[in-house]
């Protein structure tokens, strides 16, 4: 699994995709259903796309691939995380999204695949950026977020915390520096933020973030979608929110330490080979407050 991983951070997206597809088949083919999907035509086919237990971020990251399989099949079932569905029935509407466990009544298909699989055959090693199509966030949500905090100035998103014991994050306190010297009007998309730090950020910038009120941002992804399409720019370790600015199109600041063990990212550069609206800011050996400066000078972009 980690050699497929090393060969996604690096551009080899379909030697990796094929890996991940191999190395889990066990999980997503569905042998009593149809046989596995591996490259035939599917022209007039109906197709599976299934994938169990995988984790929300690469079920976000692969769903991209969806629309690409309904232009050459004649119906797509999907089985995701049943977060997801609002979202991907919105951006996909040809599509029949479904949740995991929701397969009581499927159709008769023709082939099985995982979303591993629809890159490795769909997209292969081509640029994964071209044509990159965002996911949908609630348009009506997004609206009403918007003119909540309406006021002057770029609106910035952050999101500064992970689950994840093998990330080097910042300290509340090089966040709470980066917010009190920048004059935007910062938001919280922080999942559990309460739990993980919301006041003493708050007071320690002096007041500068807000959150967004009746989001849930770890159990109400379509929400949180939302909320993240509300701002104008994310600056953001790396975490769910991350990679759904990602998915979404929307324009993110990814903070990264060159001892994290995170193999979704670009492997070295700014540019990130997934999405075309991340940027990436690594750390490099220095002090997170030069990185941040980094991150201020994306901002001041903002509002020339």
């Amino acid at each position: 699994m980690m050699a497929a991983k090393v060969l996604q951070s690096r551009g080899h997206a379909a030697e990796a995709w094929r890996l991940f597809a191999d190395l889990r088949q066990a999980k997503w083919a569905r042998p009593d259903v149809a046989p596995a999907w591996d490259g035939e035509p599917l022209d007039g086919k109906t197709l599976l796309v299934a994938d169990a237990d995988r984790q929300i971020v690469p079920l976000m990251r692969m769903a991209r691939f969806l629309g690409p399989a309904a232009e050459r099949v004649a119906k797509v079932v999907a089985l995701t995380d049943p977060r997801l569905v609002a979202p991907l029935q919105r951006t996909f509407p040809t599509v029949d999204v479904r949740a995991h466990g929701d397969d009581e009544a499927l159709p008769p298909v023709d082939f099985v695949a995982s979303y591993d699989r629809l890159g490795q055959h769909l997209l292969g090693d081509r640029d994964a950026r071209d044509g990159f199509v965002p996911l949908l966030a609630d348009p009506e949500r997004v609206a009403r977020f918007r003119q909540a905090a309406a006021g002057g100035g770029p609106r910035i998103g952050i999101a500064w915390h992970s689950t994840n014991d093998d990330k080097a994050l910042p300290a509340l306190g090089d966040w709470a520096a980066f917010m009190a010297q920048t004059n935007p009007q910062f938001v919280s998309l922080q999942y559990r933020e309460d739990e993980f730090g919301f006041a003493e950020l708050e007071e320690r910038s002096g007041g500068k973030l807000a959150r967004v009120e009746g989001v849930d941002h770890f159990h109400d992804i379509d929400a949180h979608f939302a909320a993240i399409a509300s701002v104008d720019l994310l600056v953001s370790i790396s975490n769910t929110t991350a990679h759904a600015a990602g998915c979404l199109g929307v324009p993110v600041v990814v903070l990264l330490d060159e001892g994290q063990v995170n193999m979704h990212w670009a492997a070295q550069g700014e540019a990130d080979w997934f999405f075309p609206s991340a940027h990436l800011l690594r750390r490099a050996g220095r002090p997170w407050g030069a990185v941040f400066e980094e991150a201020e000078r994306a901002i001041d972009r903002l509002g020339r």
